[in-house]
C-alpha cells in the first residue's frame, strides 16, 4: 500500500485515525471480550462476597462503579492518547510524542523495523503493528498499531525508517526473531502472563471487598422501633412463664444490624436459667409445648451429648428476616435466646 508523500524538506506531522479505532470497537476479539468479560465479573464476584459476608449492598454498589469506571476511563484513555499522539517526520529523524510527555526520537539512517499484520497471543484477531528501533536494540523504540493508525500512514513511517511492508502475518515468536527483546513481557512469555495476571486481579478484587467492608460505616442510624421491643419481650416472657424453671432476672441485650434488611435491626434478647437435675428429655418436651403454645412455628429438636437445642421460628426464615426463638440445654444451664425480626430502624 502506498504511503502519503512525504517532503525532503518540510516536516510532516501525522496523527492517529479515530475512524480505524471505533471500527476496531465494533468488531470486537471474541478472546479479548471473553477476558474483559472476566474482568468484570471478578470484582462483581467479589462484591457478592462482600455483601454475603456482612457488608452494606453500597460495596456492590460501589464496586460496580468502579467497573463501569475502569470502562469510562478505558475509552476515555484510548480518546486521549490519539489526540495527544503524533509521530513528525524530518529530513533526519522521526519523532514519536505521547501523551505530550513522552518523546522518542530515532535517526532515519540505521533504523531497524518490522511492518506487518501481527496477531498476539491469546487472541483472534490481527492488525498491522509497525516496530522501529535504532539498529543494534539499544535506544528508544516507537511502536504504532493499526488499531489506532491508517495503513497509509503507517506506510509512511515505515518507508522513511526504510522499512517494507510485509503481507505474511506474524506472531509473537516471528517478531521476536527479526527483533529480540521489542515485545513487550506479556506478549515474549503469554503463559507466565495468563496465570500471573488474573490471580493478581483477584487479589486485587479480594482486597478491595475486605476494605469495603473495614471502611462500611459502623451500621444503621436510629434506635429499635419500640413496639417490636415490647412484642418481643412479651413472647420471650411467655415462653419463660411456661417453663417452669427458676429464670435469671437479667439478661442480655444486643441490637445489631441484620443481613437480611440492608440498613435494618434486629435485637437479641438473652436469658439464662440453673436446672440441676433436669431430666433433659421431659424438659425438652415441655420447651416444646411452650413454644408452640405461644405460637412459634417450625419448632424442632436438636439432641446434644450434655443436652439439646429447641428452635423454632415464625414461619419466615432468618435470610428473609425472619424472627426465631432457641432454647438450649448444655450441662446444668438453660439459655432461652429470643432474635427479632429484621426491623427498620426508628429514627427520632
Amino acid at each position: 500500500m502506498a504511503g502519503r508523500p512525504v517532503s525532503q524538506d518540510e516536516p510532516v506531522v501525522l496523527r492517529p485515525a479515530t475512524s480505524e479505532y471505533l471500527s476496531w470497537l465494533r468488531r470486537p476479539d471474541p478472546v479479548t471480550l471473553a477476558f474483559v468479560t472476566v474482568l468484570v465479573l471478578v470484582p462483581l464476584a467479589a462484591a457478592l462476597v462482600t455483601w454475603l459476608l456482612g457488608g452494606s449492598g453500597s460495596g456492590v454498589l460501589l464496586l460496580l462503579g468502579l467497573v463501569v469506571l475502569g470502562v469510562v476511563l478505558g475509552l476515555g484513555g484510548a480518546m486521549a492518547s490519539m489526540r495527544t499522539t503524533s509521530v513528525t517526520l524530518t529530513p533526519s529523524s522521526i519523532e514519536h510524542r505521547r501523551w505530550v510527555v513522552r518523546h522518542a526520537v530515532l535517526p532515519r539512517e540505521g533504523a531497524e523495523g518490522v511492518l506487518a499484520p501481527y496477531r498476539p497471543p491469546v487472541t483472534g484477531q490481527s492488525s498491522d503493528l509497525l516496530l522501529l528501533r535504532p539498529a543494534g536494540r539499544r535506544g528508544p523504540r516507537v511502536r504504532l498499531n493499526g488499531v489506532y493508525w491508517s495503513p497509509a500512514d503507517l506506510d509512511t513511517i515505515a518507508a522513511a525508517a526504510g522499512v517494507r511492508r510485509e503481507d505474511r502475518e506474524l506472531r509473537a515468536r516471528d517478531v521476536e526473531r527479526r527483533l529480540p527483546r521489542a515485545l513487550r513481557v506479556h506478549e515474549r512469555r503469554p503463559v507466565l502472563f495468563l496465570l500471573l495476571f488474573p490471580a493478581a486481579v483477584l487479589l486485587l478484587a479480594v482486597v478491595a471487598g475486605l476494605v469495603v467492608v473495614a471502611t462500611d460505616d459502623d451500621g444503621p442510624e436510629g434506635t429499635f422501633p419500640s413496639s417490636a421491643s415490647r412484642e418481643q419481650d412479651l413472647a420471650a416472657q411467655e415462653v419463660r412463664g411456661a417453663v417452669d424453671v427458676a429464670w435469671s432476672s437479667g439478661s442480655i441485650d444486643e441490637v445489631r444490624p441484620c443481613d437480611a434488611l440492608d440498613g435494618g435491626l434486629e435485637r437479641i434478647v438473652t436469658t439464662t436459667a440453673v436446672v440441676a437435675g433436669a431430666d433433659p428429655d421431659a424438659l425438652a418436651d415441655e420447651v416444646v409445648a411452650a413454644l408452640e403454645s405461644v405460637g412459634v412455628q417450625d419448632v424442632e429438636v436438636e439432641p446434644a451429648a450434655d443436652g439439646f437445642e429447641v428452635v423454632g421460628g415464625d414461619g419466615t426464615s432468618t435470610f428473609q428476616g425472619g424472627a426465631t426463638t432457641s432454647v438450649e440445654l448444655r450441662g446444668d444451664e438453660l439459655t432461652l435466646e429470643s432474635r427479632s425480626r429484621c426491623e427498620e430502624p426508628e429514627t427520632s
